[in-house]
């Protein structure tokens, strides 16, 4: 007997209680710290963390006032379209 079967339906299982919700697929942070506090509590505040947020005024430190940036050869410019923040790269 294979146990192929078994371990599918351990992994549906385990993957059930980490579900998103209904109203998206993201299923948040705060649902995944109740099973992994440790890793939870290392990534909380990180840069992975902060890379998440939503770009405006106060998450946003960059120069977004037309800045150029050139790097081996690319060009990026950042600039705002009103309240978005914009970059365009070759």
């Amino acid at each position: 007997m294979t146990r192929a079967p078994l371990i599918l339906a351990c992994a549906a299982l385990a993957l059930s209680a980490c579900a998103p919700d209904e109203a998206g697929p993201f299923a948040g942070s705060q649902r995944c710290a109740g099973c992994h506090a440790e890793q939870f509590a290392r990534w909380r505040g990180s840069h992975h963390d902060l890379a998440m947020q939503e770009a405006d005024e106060g998450s946003v430190i960059g120069d977004f006032d037309d800045a150029e940036l050139r790097h081996m050869g690319v060009v990026a410019r950042f600039s705002r379209d009103g309240e978005r923040f914009v970059v365009a790269a070759e």
